[in-house]
């Protein structure tokens, strides 16, 4: 029973971990979908900074 107990144990911190894992990368697309994001957001209103001191 003892054993049985322990392999169970240790199944689902496998499980833990792998799901774990799994979230992080999701994670870390997620930020670097943002990082793009964020990276044309600069560049348009750069364009639109240059254009209105032109524009002054």
């Amino acid at each position: 029973m003892n054993q049985a107990l322990v392999l169970i144990i240790l199944l689902l911190a496998i499980v833990g971990f792998i799901s774990s894992l799994m979230l992080l990368i999701q994670a870390r697309d997620l930020l670097d979908q943002l990082d793009q994001w964020l990276d044309q957001h600069d560049t348009m209103t750069e364009g639109k900074d240059t254009d209105h001191d032109v524009a002054s």
